[in-house]
Formats: structure tokens, C-alpha cells, sequence
């Protein structure tokens, strides 16, 4: 489906904002065939070498005022000296729900994450 590949796409933009050192939000229109039918945000803080993003993603498809699709997912990232060390997602997709929690062995273990290089 078009939308999931447009969601990939903010995704992948979204790890080069990574690079930036001020907290941002950036918001992106979800559109098909020109229409928009979601919006996609992503807010980015960042503290020394610690980097916490959190994303929410909200489609809905209208077929004569009847949803015929939704999507919803927020996640939360948090990266440490440019490394993933933890996630935490939880999505509906058109009813599906899904849920996925991970964590680096160094999130276990105090202060490993910033001497990882």
C-alpha cells in the first residue's frame, strides 16, 4: 500500500534529523492521490549525547463518510552517542493492534551506554 511506503519514507527522514542539536517538532501531511488522509509528527530533544524522539502517526481513509482504513501508531526512541538503546511502539492498524518494546544491553547497565562508541 502507498501510505505505508510514505510512512517509511518520514521515517528515513527522520533518522537524519537526528543530527541536529536544538529539540524540534517536525510535521508531515500523509496525503494520497493529493488528498490528505493523516499526519505524521515527530518530536526530537536532545541532551549532550542522549537523543529522545517520539513519533505519532494518524491515517484515516474515508470511503462516502465511512472510514474505510485507519492507522494509528506512536513510538518512542531513545539513542545514546548515535545509537539505538531503547524503542517502545505501539500501532492499530485498522484494528490490528501491535506493540513492540525493545532495549539495548546497555539500557541494563548504567553508564555503558555513553561509553559506547
Amino acid at each position: 500500500m502507498k501510505v505505508r511506503a510514505a510512512i517509511g519514507g518520514m521515517i528515513m527522514l527522520s533518522a537524519t534529523a537526528f543530527a541536529t542539536e536544538k529539540a524540534e517538532t517536525l510535521k508531515f501531511a500523509v496525503l494520497r492521490n493529493g488528498d490528505q488522509i493523516g499526519t505524521h509528527t515527530i518530536e526530537l530533544r536532545r541532551n549532550g549525547p542522549e537523543t529522545l524522539a517520539k513519533q505519532s502517526t494518524f491515517i484515516e481513509v474515508k470511503i462516502a463518510f465511512i472510514t474505510a482504513y485507519r492507522f494509528e501508531q506512536s513510538a518512542s526512541e531513545r539513542w545514546v552517542n548515535n545509537r539505538l538503546v531503547a524503542m517502545d511502539s505501539v500501532t492499530n492498524d485498522n484494528g490490528t493492534q501491535h506493540k513492540l518494546v525493545v532495549a539495548s544491553g546497555c539500557e541494563s547497565r548504567p553508564g555503558s551506554c555513553q561509553e559506547a562508541r
